[in-house]
C-alpha cells in the first residue's frame, strides 16, 4: 500500500531486488482513483478534438447497447459539444457537495435519431438503469439549441454523479 498520494494522478513505479542479481522490474503504471470536484465545475470541450471520446479520465461514459460511445463534435455556431449515442451515456465526476445541493446547467441540440434524453444522478457513475432521473430532454425542433438547467434538490441518495442518458426505443 501506498498513502498519500493525489487523487486522479498517473504515477510510474519501479520494484527493484535486492537480492543478488541486481535486476529492476519493468516500471508499472497506476492511477490513483478520482478525488471529489470542486464546485463551480466547468467543462466546455474546446481543448479536445473533434472525436474524442475521452473528455476527462473521471468521466465515466460508455454505451449499454453498443460499442458506439459519447464523443466530442464541433458543432457549427456552438462550438464543442459532448454526442451521446443511442444507448449512449455520460457521468460527470462526483462533486464535493450533497448531492441534493447540485444543479446542473448546459446547452443542447438534437439530431435526427435523438429524440429525448435524461438528465439526473446516481449513486454509481456506470450504473445508468439504477439512476434517478429528474429531467428528460426533448426538442421541438431538430437542430435547434436549447439551454437547460436541472437542479436535484428532491434526490434521496447519499452520493450523486450527474448522469446524461440516451435512451434507444424512442
Amino acid at each position: 500500500t501506498v498513502s498519500g498520494l493525489t487523487p486522479s494522478t498517473q504515477y510510474i513505479f519501479r520494484v527493484s531486488s535486492i537480492c543478488g542479481n541486481e535486476t529492476v522490474s519493468t516500471t508499472i503504471a497506476a492511477n490513483t482513483a478520482c478525488g471529489q470536484f470542486e464546485i463551480p465545475y466547468s467543462e466546455d470541450f474546446d481543448l479536445l478534438a473533434s472525436g474524442d471520446n475521452v473528455v476527462n479520465p473521471c468521466w465515466n461514459m460508455g454505451n449499454i447497447e453498443s460499442t458506439t460511445r459519447p464523443s466530442v463534435v464541433n458543432v457549427t455556431g456552438m462550438g464543442k459539444m459532448l454526442d451521446l449515442p443511442l444507448g449512449g451515456y455520460a457521468s460527470l465526476p462526483l462533486m464535493n457537495t450533497d448531492a441534493d445541493m447540485l444543479r446542473v446547467r448546459f446547452n443542447y441540440l438534437f439530431a435526427d435519431t435523438m429524440v429525448y434524453a435524461y438528465v439526473g444522478l446516481s449513486n454509481h457513475p456506470n450504473d445508468v438503469l439504477a439512476t434517478q432521473y429528474f429531467d428528460t430532454l426533448r426538442a421541438s425542433e431538430v437542430g435547434a439549441t436549447y439551454t437547460a438547467m436541472v437542479p436535484f434538490d428532491a434526490y434521496e441518495g447519499e452520493v450523486g454523479y450527474i448522469t446524461f442518458y440516451s435512451p434507444r426505443g424512442h
